[in-house]
Protein backbone atom coordinates (compact mmCIF):
# COMPACT_ATOMS: atom_id res chain seq x y z
CA UNK A 1 0.00 0.00 0.00
CA UNK A 2 1.07 3.55 -0.73
CA UNK A 3 0.08 6.71 1.15
CA UNK A 4 -2.33 8.88 -0.83
CA UNK A 5 -2.67 12.58 0.05
CA UNK A 6 -3.62 12.51 3.74
CA UNK A 7 -5.75 15.41 5.03
CA UNK A 8 -4.33 16.25 8.48
CA UNK A 9 -6.71 15.85 11.44
CA UNK A 10 -9.45 14.43 9.22
CA UNK A 11 -8.56 11.66 6.77
CA UNK A 12 -5.69 9.27 6.16
CA UNK A 13 -5.63 7.43 2.82
CA UNK A 14 -3.68 4.59 1.26
CA UNK A 15 -3.84 3.30 -2.31
CA UNK A 16 -4.26 -0.45 -2.79
CA UNK A 17 -4.67 -0.34 -6.60
CA UNK A 18 -4.81 2.44 -9.20
CA UNK A 19 -5.53 1.68 -12.86
CA UNK A 20 -6.79 4.57 -15.02
CA UNK A 21 -9.95 5.95 -13.41
CA UNK A 22 -10.28 2.97 -11.04
CA UNK A 23 -8.83 3.67 -7.62
CA UNK A 24 -9.05 1.26 -4.68
CA UNK A 25 -8.09 2.74 -1.32
CA UNK A 26 -8.25 2.30 2.42
CA UNK A 27 -9.53 5.38 4.27
CA UNK A 28 -9.24 6.11 7.98
CA UNK A 29 -11.67 8.92 8.82
CA UNK A 30 -10.52 10.39 12.11
CA UNK A 31 -13.03 13.22 12.65
CA UNK A 32 -16.13 14.95 11.34
CA UNK A 33 -15.96 17.57 8.58
CA UNK A 34 -14.51 20.75 10.04
CA UNK A 35 -16.49 23.06 7.75
CA UNK A 36 -20.18 23.82 7.24
CA UNK A 37 -20.02 22.82 3.57
CA UNK A 38 -21.72 19.89 1.94
CA UNK A 39 -19.43 18.51 -0.78
CA UNK A 40 -19.41 16.18 -3.75
CA UNK A 41 -16.53 14.03 -4.95
CA UNK A 42 -14.86 14.09 -8.37
CA UNK A 43 -15.81 10.43 -8.89
CA UNK A 44 -18.49 7.83 -8.19
CA UNK A 45 -17.68 5.50 -5.31
CA UNK A 46 -18.61 2.40 -3.38
CA UNK A 47 -17.53 2.37 0.25
CA UNK A 48 -17.62 -0.43 2.85
CA UNK A 49 -17.19 0.43 6.53
CA UNK A 50 -14.66 -2.07 7.91
CA UNK A 51 -14.51 -0.74 11.49
CA UNK A 52 -15.89 2.12 13.54
CA UNK A 53 -18.53 4.19 11.83
CA UNK A 54 -19.81 7.63 11.05
CA UNK A 55 -22.95 9.68 10.53
CA UNK A 56 -23.38 11.85 7.47
CA UNK A 57 -25.66 14.63 6.41
CA UNK A 58 -26.97 13.88 2.93
CA UNK A 59 -28.80 16.30 0.64
CA UNK A 60 -32.02 14.72 -0.67
CA UNK A 61 -33.54 15.37 -4.10
CA UNK A 62 -36.13 17.60 -2.38
CA UNK A 63 -33.34 19.78 -0.95
CA UNK A 64 -33.72 18.59 2.64
CA UNK A 65 -30.91 17.25 4.82
CA UNK A 66 -31.18 13.62 5.89
CA UNK A 67 -28.89 12.08 8.53
CA UNK A 68 -27.66 8.54 7.82
CA UNK A 69 -25.64 6.35 10.17
CA UNK A 70 -23.08 3.89 8.80
CA UNK A 71 -21.54 1.25 11.06
CA UNK A 72 -19.28 -1.72 10.49
CA UNK A 73 -20.46 -3.73 7.49
CA UNK A 74 -22.35 -0.82 5.89
CA UNK A 75 -21.95 -0.59 2.11
CA UNK A 76 -22.91 2.59 0.31
CA UNK A 77 -22.83 3.91 -3.23
CA UNK A 78 -22.53 7.59 -3.96
CA UNK A 79 -22.67 9.26 -7.33
CA UNK A 80 -20.31 12.11 -8.10
CA UNK A 81 -23.10 14.68 -7.77
CA UNK A 82 -24.23 13.58 -4.28
CA UNK A 83 -23.80 16.37 -1.72
CA UNK A 84 -22.93 15.20 1.80
CA UNK A 85 -20.68 15.81 4.82
CA UNK A 86 -19.44 13.77 7.78
CA UNK A 87 -21.45 14.87 10.82
CA UNK A 88 -19.78 12.66 13.44
CA UNK A 89 -17.20 9.89 13.37
CA UNK A 90 -16.07 6.92 15.47
CA UNK A 91 -12.62 6.39 13.92
CA UNK A 92 -14.06 4.81 10.76
CA UNK A 93 -11.95 2.65 8.49
CA UNK A 94 -13.39 2.10 5.03
CA UNK A 95 -12.51 0.18 1.90
CA UNK A 96 -13.38 2.49 -0.99
CA UNK A 97 -13.54 1.95 -4.74
CA UNK A 98 -13.68 5.11 -6.87
CA UNK A 99 -14.36 5.19 -10.60
CA UNK A 100 -15.66 7.19 -13.54
CA UNK A 101 -15.64 10.79 -14.72
CA UNK A 102 -13.33 12.10 -17.39
CA UNK A 103 -13.52 15.66 -16.06
CA UNK A 104 -13.57 15.41 -12.27
CA UNK A 105 -14.57 18.36 -10.10
CA UNK A 106 -15.30 18.93 -6.43
CA UNK A 107 -18.34 21.02 -5.56
CA UNK A 108 -19.18 22.74 -2.28
CA UNK A 109 -22.52 24.03 -1.03
CA UNK A 110 -23.86 25.86 2.01
CA UNK A 111 -27.22 24.71 3.38
CA UNK A 112 -29.28 26.66 5.92
CA UNK A 113 -29.78 23.64 8.18
CA UNK A 114 -26.06 22.80 8.48
CA UNK A 115 -24.52 24.48 11.51
CA UNK A 116 -21.07 26.06 11.32
CA UNK A 117 -18.63 24.20 13.60
CA UNK A 118 -17.30 26.45 16.39
CA UNK A 119 -13.71 25.77 15.33
CA UNK A 120 -14.32 26.81 11.71
CA UNK A 121 -12.94 30.28 11.07
CA UNK A 122 -13.08 32.17 7.79
CA UNK A 123 -11.67 35.51 6.68
CA UNK A 124 -13.91 38.50 7.35
CA UNK A 125 -13.79 39.61 3.73
CA UNK A 126 -13.39 38.21 0.24
CA UNK A 127 -9.95 38.40 -1.30
CA UNK A 128 -6.65 36.66 -2.01
CA UNK A 129 -4.72 35.44 1.01
CA UNK A 130 -1.55 33.44 1.55
CA UNK A 131 -2.18 29.92 2.84
CA UNK A 132 0.07 27.18 4.08
CA UNK A 133 -1.07 23.83 2.67
CA UNK A 134 0.96 20.71 3.42
CA UNK A 135 3.94 22.86 4.38
CA UNK A 136 3.97 24.98 1.20
CA UNK A 137 2.77 28.59 0.88
CA UNK A 138 0.22 29.45 -1.82
CA UNK A 139 -1.95 32.39 -2.85
CA UNK A 140 -5.62 31.46 -2.52
CA UNK A 141 -8.84 33.25 -3.38
CA UNK A 142 -11.58 33.27 -0.76
CA UNK A 143 -15.05 34.28 -1.90
CA UNK A 144 -17.79 32.13 -0.39
CA UNK A 145 -15.19 29.39 0.23
CA UNK A 146 -11.51 28.73 -0.55
CA UNK A 147 -10.41 28.18 -4.14
CA UNK A 148 -7.41 26.02 -5.11
CA UNK A 149 -4.15 27.67 -4.06
CA UNK A 150 -1.74 28.86 -6.74
CA UNK A 151 1.92 29.88 -6.76
CA UNK A 152 1.17 33.31 -8.26
CA UNK A 153 -1.25 36.00 -7.12
CA UNK A 154 -2.61 36.48 -10.67
CA UNK A 155 -3.33 32.75 -11.09
CA UNK A 156 -5.11 32.71 -7.71
CA UNK A 157 -7.36 35.59 -8.82
CA UNK A 158 -8.52 33.55 -11.84
CA UNK A 159 -9.09 30.21 -10.04
CA UNK A 160 -12.69 28.95 -10.02
CA UNK A 161 -12.33 25.42 -8.60
CA UNK A 162 -12.89 24.86 -4.87
CA UNK A 163 -10.04 23.63 -2.71
CA UNK A 164 -10.35 20.42 -0.72
CA UNK A 165 -8.48 22.35 2.02
CA UNK A 166 -11.28 24.49 3.44
CA UNK A 167 -9.74 24.82 6.91
CA UNK A 168 -6.38 25.94 8.11
CA UNK A 169 -4.38 29.08 8.62
CA UNK A 170 -4.17 31.97 6.21
CA UNK A 171 -2.15 35.15 6.10
CA UNK A 172 -3.20 38.64 5.07
CA UNK A 173 -1.52 40.16 2.02
CA UNK A 174 -0.01 43.60 2.61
Amino acid sequence: MKEYSHLPNFLKRWTVLHIGRLHIRIHHITSEDGTPFLHTHPFHYISCVVSGGYSEQLLTKSGEIQVKHHGRGSVLFRGAKTFHRILSCRSAKTFIITFGLKKPEWQLMRHDSVATPLEYKIPESKGVYTRSINGKTYFALFDSFWRIGKESYDDACKETKPSIHQCGPWGVLE
